[in-house]
C-alpha cells in the first residue's frame, strides 16, 4: 500500500513529542506535518489515540512538577536529588560487587589497600 509510513510512524513521532515536550495532540501532529508535509494519522485511527493519550502525558508532565516543587521545598534543586539518585545506584552497585567477588580476591584486594 502507498500510505505506508504516513499513518504510524508520524504517530508514533507525534506521541514521543508529546510525553517528552508536554505537547498537545493537535499541537504534535501539526508540529509533525510542518516537518513532513505527506505525515496524516488517520482521524478514526492513530489520531484519536494520540487525544486518548493526552491525559496521561499531562498527567506526567504535572507529576514530574510536583516531584520538582518538593525536592525545592526540602532544599535541594532537582540536580542534587539526581546526584543522590546517582550516588545510591553506584554504591549498590558497588556492594554487588563485593557480593560477587571471590573471598581470596577480596583478602588480596584488602591487602593491597593497606600497603
Amino acid at each position: 500500500m502507498y500510505f505506508d509510513g504516513i499513518d504510524k510512524s508520524a504517530s508514533f513521532v507525534a506521541a514521543y513529542l508529546m510525553n517528552i515536550y508536554a505537547l498537545k495532540a493537535t499541537d504534535a501532529i501539526t508540529f509533525v506535518q510542518n516537518q513532513r508535509y505527506c505525515a496524516t494519522p488517520s482521524a478514526n485511527g492513530y489520531r484519536l489515540k494520540l487525544i486518548e493519550y493526552e491525559p496521561i502525558c499531562a498527567a506526567k508532565a504535572d507529576n514530574s512538577l510536583t516531584q520538582e516543587g518538593d525536592s525545592k521545598k526540602q532544599g535541594r534543586s532537582a540536580e542534587d536529588e539526581s546526584d543522590a539518585v546517582q550516588n545510591d545506584v553506584s554504591e549498590q552497585q558497588s556492594s554487588d560487587l563485593t557480593a560477587t567477588t571471590p573471598p581470596n580476591k577480596r583478602a588480596r584486594e584488602d591487602k593491597e589497600d593497606d600497603n
